[in-house]
């Protein structure tokens, strides 16, 4: 799982960028029912989210926020389960504009692996921790040793 960040931390890659200015819907977070065939379509993106509805109701929620869609109302409500917090945001326009919401209240979201499959580090990464992903990587592949520069060699 990686991390999401704000776009503004990333190397603000124009493929990215227009992914992310994609409309948000709440089956990005949980694959709701709908018979909305476009609505149908739309992919998890964001990895831990549980769902129900009920009247007119989306509620998903993880281990630390409950979210609350209301179909009747042009806002939806974040609450932090262990706080006692509670706040109300302007529905989000935009995938940008979920995310910047939930930074401010200090939410971690996570990507899920479609993400990952179909941008490169650099769109999705905050800049200072791209290195860091490909150093990872390779020690995974158990290639790490390619990257240390042999002494004889210099």
């Amino acid at each position: 799982m990686i991390k999401v960040c704000p776009f503004i931390d990333t190397m603000g890659t124009e493929k990215f960028k227009k992914f992310l200015n994609l409309p948000f819907f709440t089956n990005m977070l949980y694959p709701f029912e709908t018979d909305n065939d476009l609505v149908k379509k739309i992919k998890v993106l964001f990895h831990g989210w549980d769902g129900e509805f009920t009247e007119n109701l989306k509620i998903v929620n993880n281990t630390e926020i409950t979210i609350i869609f209301d179909s009747e109302s042009p806002k939806y409500e974040i609450k932090k389960v262990r706080k006692g917090f509670k706040i109300e945001f302007p529905l989000p326009q935009t995938i940008n504009d979920f995310i910047n919401d939930m930074t401010r209240l200090q939410v971690d979201l996570y990507w899920v692996d479609w993400v990952e499959e179909h941008f490169e580090p650099k769109d999705f990464l905050p800049q200072n921790e791209i290195s860091k992903y490909y150093t990872d990587l390779l020690n995974k592949m158990e290639k790490g040793h390619e990257l240390q520069l042999d002494e004889e060699d210099e």
